[in-house]
């Protein structure tokens, strides 16, 4: 139903759908499944006066808000799709103070841009860090602590060479393929070298921080919720991702000789 007031909403259509648009495409670039950005868009809509339908697709949002004077349609692309849970986190909360508080666009507009200009985890932790969880699942699965020292350093290694070629602009299923198989190529030296007492342990292990595991929970949470184009595509590329994974494993182990039993 239109929303029934006669005063005018707290600003014009265009700018109003510009900014809901942003939210929207914001939330995707950081790993929101589709039902989230539909509820938290429509939260925003209505606190600012409008009725809004969306739809969308992996690659782009298309919007229409509309109330008893105004209607206007505008689609924006999605350029890219990472993980960034604190931006979902506060424009969710953002969401309900805009809905609660009668937050104007002004004040929803600067929250947005705070969020989306809030600095990521420093790049040297992120690689401590995921270094470190990849050396833990290896040592839950039997290694030792030279096997989980060789898990560390591959697990470095490929994720320096990630973060060079995606700098780069080089393709993100490339980019995967390569820093799997650099994963593999040092963990793999380990297995030459005797290091450790199960040196293979860290074949397995170096490339698992690669998995793509909001891809494919998203996929599912979409279908789930009739999202059936947004959920295959992300099926899709979750497919793709470890076809990657799998392909640069497969040529790091053939080279060294260790893709034979």
């Amino acid at each position: 139903m239109l929303p029934t007031n006669e005063t005018e909403p707290f600003a014009p259509p265009r700018e109003t759908a510009n900014l809901l648009l942003d939210i929207a495409i914001l939330q995707l670039r950081c790993g929101a499944h589709t039902e989230r950005v539909n509820r938290n868009v429509k939260r925003f809509a209505r606190a600012l006066g409008y009725e809004p339908e969306l739809f969308f697709s992996f690659s782009g949002v298309t919007l229409t808000l509309q109330n008893q004077q105004h209607t206007i349609t505008l689609f924006r692309r999605v350029e890219t799709h990472g993980i960034k849970l604190s931006v979902l986190v506060g424009i969710s909360r953002l969401s309900w103070r805009a809905q609660e508080e009668k937050l104007s666009i002004d004040e929803i507009r600067e929250e947005v841009y705070r969020l989306k200009e809030s600095p990521a985890y420093p790049f040297p932790l992120i690689v401590a860090l995921v270094s470190l969880a990849c050396a833990s699942l290896a040592r839950l699965f039997g290694a030792d602590a030279l096997v989980m020292l060789t898990t560390a350093v591959a697990t470095m290694a490929a994720l320096v060479t990630r973060h060079t070629l995606q700098q780069w602009g080089f393709n993100i299923f490339l980019v995967i393929a390569c820093s799997a198989f650099i994963a593999v190529t040092v963990s793999g030296m380990g297995v030459h070298l005797a290091i450790g007492s199960v040196p293979h342990l860290a074949i397995a292990t170096s490339v698992l921080f690669l998995v793509p595991g909001a891809p494919l929970i998203n996929a599912v949470i979409d279908q789930i919720n009739g999202h059936i184009l947004v959920g295959v595509a992300r099926g899709i590329m979750g497919t793709v991702i470890a076809f990657a994974i799998a392909l640069g494993m497969l040529v790091a182990l053939n080279l060294q000789g260790l893709g034979q039993p």
